[in-house]
């Protein structure tokens, strides 16, 4: 049986590391694109001499062309320049247009079954552009923002919380620009407990900077004392209070009455009204 196969152009950090996800969980054959000359190839070379110690049995492959990559299920569009420190996204946008609209050409013409995940920067207008010149169904083209958004929000509320991040439901909706994202405190829950039981609201308000601010914290912690502020994994919530727990449909959890004591021992204290109007 043919297995399914995704190619990721731009081997750079994200690029390898989007490779080393894949490759660990044998999602599929893999292929590495970059420009820089033999520099995928030892990527791959790599990643797949590694593999023997997981026991994954995957086909890794660098190349520094875009033959390798036909009959792809899906291409990881990652190829572009890299913000510098004080850019924004937006200031990519002409360097980067010129890149993404070569590699769209390659890749549909070589993959025209393909899915294709963009995540070069400024995301949204990559993946339109994207969309424009391969001429895909616009379900075959999709953009990693939200998701990576939403993801970074909920580590960080697991941060400031002090809770597992298995437990953390949120949301950010918005575009993938550094003044677009919108984050849904409000619609956020820890293990069905709302998000304003347990963190200040002048610290969940979105633009209040909980991410700055929580990751600079930890950093610092983490340089007085790197031992003892080593973050160590927390079981899940519900596992540490069975019963307790939300019925695990995102947002929609935020909104249904939970139990007080739950609240009580997660947030370390007693507070007034009803979670479920919460």
């Amino acid at each position: 049986m043919r297995r399914p196969k995704v190619s990721i152009v731009g081997a750079g950090m994200v690029g390898h590391t989007t490779a080393h996800w894949l490759a660990a969980e044998e999602v599929a054959d893999l292929v590495l694109v970059d420009i820089i000359e033999k520099m995928p190839m030892g990527k791959a070379l790599d990643l797949t001499q590694a593999a023997p110690i997981r026991g994954v049995d995957v086909r890794i492959t660098g190349s520094n062309g875009y033959e390798e990559t036909a009959d792809s299920d899906v291409v990881v569009i990652i190829a572009g320049v890299a913000r510098k420190p004080g850019m924004t996204r937006e200031q990519l946008l002409d360097t980067n247009a010129g890149i993404v609209r070569g590699v769209v050409e390659q890749v549909s013409r070589h993959s025209p079954q393909a899915t294709l995940l963009v995540v070069t920067n400024p995301l949204d207008a990559m993946t339109y552009l994207t969309y424009k010149v391969a001429g895909f169904p616009r379900q075959r083209v999709i953009g990693e923002s939200g998701a990576l958004d939403s993801t970074r929000f909920r580590a960080f509320i697991a941060m400031e919380a002090g809770v597992s991040v298995e437990d953390v439901h949120g949301m950010v909706i918005g575009a993938h620009t550094d003044k677009d994202m919108v984050p849904l405190p409000r619609f956020a829950h820890v293990g069905g407990v709302p998000l304003a039981h347990l963190v200040p609201a002048d610290r969940a308000r979105p633009g209040a900077g909980l991410s700055e601010h929580v990751f600079a914290a930890r950093q610092r912690d983490h340089l007085r004392h790197p031992v003892s502020s080593h973050h160590r994994r927390r079981e899940p919530f519900e596992r540490r209070h069975p019963g307790s727990g939300g019925s695990g449909d995102g947002a929609l959890d935020a909104l249904q009455p939970q139990p007080r004591v739950a609240s009580e021992r997660l947030a370390g204290r007693r507070y007034r009204g009803s979670l479920g109007k919460a």
